[in-house]
């Protein structure tokens, strides 16, 4: 009866296929360039990864409560092609395995065979290296159609042991692991041993629960071999402390003192190359910061010399719409003759009167050069602008420009 729960009918495949992509948040397919044994999957964008951690959990998805698949020791070389939701979507490495179950598959070879349900599609559902589980509480991976091929890794009852498919991925948290180059990542993976899976204990629980492992965190170091390793153990601890602080209070000079001495030293190669990773990484990330601290500086001069440049140019469009919209005079006022004032060069002069309080606010001549007629202006508001000289005690507006302000 459970065998035939796997395949599923054509009717609500759809749907199925809906819900089993919105639970699981299957990542695209990608296309891929080199791969572990063990997997399907490569990319032209793939990339290698470090663990940096003891015993990291692997898991089927980007989430801390989701099914691990298996653990990666420290120094594990991983094969990454993306990130989700800050965990690295890592090509499953040798041992990590799928279940299918076995009737739905026609055996073509000892390790190959070929997806053969009456309808619908099969089921794919995630394995664990580190513990028995009841293959129908294990959460689904993908959907196979009729006639798609896998690769057989073994039988558990009434399941198949199959490679994960195209498309199946374990992820691994971002704080636990970093990029290496290639190179690197060859050496690590021939100084690792080959992974193994553990005796397991039968789950006795239907909580789906993982057993108390030290899940995606750095466990507590175990005992390294030789000083250089307790050195660089203890130093990692530092540097992963430091890094969690804000960047304005992070102080990298002391672990880039004490990481030297590791890079330099030849008793432990493997320390050495991980102390020059680590320095490399520091450096980059002081740039990083320095850089990010002067495109701040720069930015904030600019704004104020933006600032500073638009309020000069208000002023300079303001005082453009004064001088548009009101003539600058040196006085203005009501023009009548000046007759308690002595006669100058020019005959006659004038005044000008405040047209509310009737006082005086300058007294003015008119030279012959100017060629204004005050007559009909007398008695009017005009402004006038020119030179200011003194006669005695009296000072007088020789003007140079007149302009009748209102009637």
């Amino acid at each position: 009866m459970k065998n035939r729960c796997d395949a599923i009918s054509g009717k609500v495949r759809a749907r199925l296929a809906a819900i089993v992509f919105s639970t699981l948040l299957l990542p695209l397919a990608v296309a891929q360039t080199s791969q572990p044994a063990g997997s399907t999957a490569t990319d032209d964008n793939s990339y290698w990864l470090r663990v940096t951690g003891d015993r990291v959990n692997l898991r089927i998805r980007p989430d801390q409560n989701s099914q691990v698949a298996a653990q990666a020791s420290r120094d594990a070389a991983l094969r990454a092609v993306g990130m989700q939701y800050g965990w690295y979507r890592v090509i499953p490495p040798d041992g990590v395995f799928s279940l299918v179950s076995a009737k739905f598959i026609e055996q073509t070879a000892p390790d190959a065979g070929r997806v053969k349900v009456p309808n619908g599609t099969l089921r794919v559902r995630a394995g664990s290296m580190l513990r028995e589980i009841d293959p129908y509480k294990s959460e689904v991976q993908k959907l196979l159609r009729p006639g798609e091929k896998v690769r057989i890794l073994g039988r558990a009852g009434e399941w198949f042991k199959i490679a994960p498919p195209k498309d199946v991925y374990v992820y691994i948290h971002g704080d636990y692991a970093e990029r290496v180059a290639p190179d690197v990542a060859k050496r690590l993976a021939a100084a690792t041993p080959k992974p193994v899976e553990p005796s397991r204990k039968p789950d006795a629980t239907t909580s789906g629960k993982t057993p108390t492992t030290q899940p995606d965190k750095i466990a507590t170091p175990a005992a390294p071999a030789g000083k250089w390793s307790r050195r660089m153990d203890a130093l990692e601890q530092v540097i992963l402390a430091e890094s969690k602080k804000p960047a304005s209070d992070q102080a990298w000079t002391p672990s880039l003192e004490k990481l030297r001495p590791l890079a330099a030293q030849k008793e432990s190669p493997r320390v050495a190359e991980l102390a020059r990773q680590w320095i490399s990484r520091i450096e980059r990330h002081v740039a990083n910061i320095d850089a990010a601290g002067k495109a701040r500086q720069i930015a904030h001069r600019e704004e104020r010399t933006r600032a500073q440049h638009e309020r000069e140019m208000d002023r300079i469009r303001a005082a453009q719409r004064s001088a548009t919209s009101r003539p600058v005079f040196d006085a203005r006022g009501v023009l009548r003759p000046a007759l308690a004032v002595p006669a100058g060069a020019y005959g006659l002069r004038y005044q000008l009167q405040d047209p509310f309080t009737r006082k005086v606010q300058a007294y003015v001549e008119f030279p012959s050069t100017l060629r204004f007629d005050t007559e009909p202006a007398m008695g009017k508001y005009v402004g006038v602008s020119g030179k200011r000289i003194r006669d005695g005690k009296i000072e007088i507006i020789r003007a140079e420009r007149v302009t009748v302000l209102n009637p």
